[in-house]
């Protein structure tokens, strides 16, 4: 019973895929898609490539700044247009040295996902082959362009090389991190251990002080006491408090 059900879930599963390459074919083999010609969208595909293809990065890094400077002043639907063109020359200006000169169209194909509608025309040029792509939105029955950009296409090797150096940059932030972590609390353990010693040494200071305090008033008392007896001598001898000496006090508590 539990194979028959996955037999069954196996064959869901293969008529919606086969569902979904269905309607990419659709969309290909149409003449018009969402109300917009499909050999218009390739015409237009292919002359966004041949005018971007005559900008150098340093134009395209500026024709990006002027279309962000108008963004800020505008709003609506003139916004959002000035924000597309903005993301496309600055993907042209990351790109453009990667790819070097136009030199032919490929193929072109029309693929739908959801409400986005994805237009794809490939690109060779003179340093390597890439894709003009433009993403639509579908609202209704009709579409509207969000996004136009151009990218690289690279060998699943370089996709791969790429993906290893992500994980490993990863890997590298996280025992960064658990490092560091790990010398902080490590600092805890040595912090007490640091204020001990510091209170130690305070406390030792203080009871020098007080003993050389109490030293000091010890003598300062003796002192007193020494001339007191030496004139109570003198007076009860008549003797000058030059003839004798008091050379020791012994105290009796």
């Amino acid at each position: 019973m539990k194979i028959k059900k996955r037999l069954m879930l196996f064959a869901c599963a293969c008529v919606m895929m086969f569902s979904f390459v269905g309607c990419g074919a659709d969309l290909n083999n149409q003449t018009t898609i969402y109300g917009i010609d499909k050999d218009y969208i390739q015409q237009d595909m292919q002359a966004s490539v041949q005018a971007l293809s005559g900008v150098s990065k340093a134009a395209a890094e500026a024709q990006a700044k002027k279309y962000k400077e108008s963004s800020m002043l505008q709003t609506g639907e003139e916004k959002t247009q000035s924000v597309m063109f903005q993301s496309t020359f600055e993907n042209w200006a990351d790109n453009v040295e990667t790819l070097g000169k136009f030199e032919d169209f490929g193929d072109f194909k029309v693929e739908k996902a959801g409400k986005t509608v994805t237009c794809t025309q490939q690109v060779e040029f003179s340093k390597r082959s890439g894709q003009m792509v433009y993403s639509y939105t579908v609202i209704g029955d009709r579409m509207k362009l969000k996004a136009m950009n151009v990218n690289v296409n690279y060998t699943l090797g370089e996709t791969m090389g790429k993906a290893a150096l992500n994980v490993l940059m990863g890997m590298a932030v996280v025992f960064s991190i658990l490092i560091l972590i790990s010398l902080i609390i490590y600092a805890f353990n040595i912090i007490p251990y640091l204020q001990k010693k510091f209170s130690g040494e305070d406390t030792k200071e203080v009871k020098k002080a007080v003993e050389t305090q109490d030293t000091v008033e010890e003598l300062v008392d003796d002192t007193e006491l020494i001339a007191v007896i030496a004139a109570a001598i003198a007076a009860s001898t008549g003797a000058s408090t030059d003839d004798f000496v008091v050379r020791s006090i012994k105290r009796r508590y």
